[in-house]
């Protein structure tokens, strides 16, 4: 493989000014991440390509998509792949999503349940990329069979999404219970999911106690969702009277609550 290290004098970026000024590799990938969101590539791929010439492992993933799409270089599918693997080497998540992204485009499922099979880390990653309907059909069964996979190893996105696909098949009981699993775990999307199944009673006994207790927890989360259940709060306070409100509105946050739900996925579609 070609040396990923630019040798253009002419391309001295403001992030390659900051190396020599002593700035640290995770202080330019994210000035190389802000350019490639403004598709600012004569800026990110240079940066790009000098962090993955000195093992910095999360830049690897993101030359790759330059490659792959021509982002400040000519597209380059082999060298997109090597990086992606490169990549998956590391336990990073982008390479392990843009090659199932590409096993699902070539209906090559095998492979992709292959890398799904390769770590239990993985599993989120392939199965989301075949359960989003973005350039070609999604295929809920090979998610799901991924799903399964991360869920029997405790993965709390895995959990929730195996959810989803169970309350889009009708399987109710069987969604509150991985609603369940992955919220107690601290995943925000599922306490909202669990929230609403006690409020309307999908799968459960409506109980509107465990309702206001989920929502209050997602609401102070850092997921997408705690917007909708502090605005559900809201409403459930104005519709019942204050001597109604039961003691459940402050529960104890919980500590394992993180930032979203690997939330670049969808940037990182083409």
């Amino acid at each position: 493989m070609e040396s990923f290290m630019t040798s253009s004098p002419s391309l001295h970026t403001e992030i390659q000014l900051e190396e020599n000024s002593g700035g640290s590799y995770e202080e330019m990938f994210a000035k190389a991440m802000e350019a490639w969101h403004r598709k600012d590539y004569a800026t990110s791929f240079p940066a790009f390509k000098m962090l993955a010439d000195s093992g910095y492992s999360k830049a690897y993933g993101y030359l790759g998509i330059a490659y792959e799409f021509g982002e400040g270089v000519a597209s380059n599918w082999q060298m997109a792949e090597s990086l992606y693997e490169m990549s998956i080497k590391t336990h990073d998540h982008v390479g392990v999503y843009r090659m199932a992204l590409r096993y699902r485009r070539q209906s090559q499922d095998a492979l992709a349940l292959d890398l799904a099979r390769r770590d239990a880390s993985y599993a989120f990653d392939v199965g989301h990329a075949y359960s989003l309907e973005e350039g070609c059909p999604h295929d809920d069964e090979i998610a799901k069979i991924c799903f399964e996979l991360g869920a029997s190893n405790g993965d709390k996105d895995c959990q929730w999404k195996l959810g989803l696909i169970y309350k889009k098949n009708g399987d109710d009981e069987r969604a509150v219970r991985k609603f369940w699993e992955a919220a107690e775990q601290g995943q925000g999307m599922a306490m909202f999911e669990l929230a609403q199944c006690y409020e309307m009673g999908i799968g459960t006994p409506c109980d509107r106690s465990l309702a206001i207790l989920w929502y209050e927890r997602c609401k102070k989360s850092q997921y997408a969702a705690s917007s909708d259940a502090k605005r559900r709060l809201q409403e459930i306070e104005r519709d019942v009277p204050e001597s109604d409100e039961p003691d459940t509105l402050n529960p104890k946050e919980d500590k394992n609550e993180s930032q979203g739900v690997r939330g670049f996925f969808r940037s990182l579609f083409k």
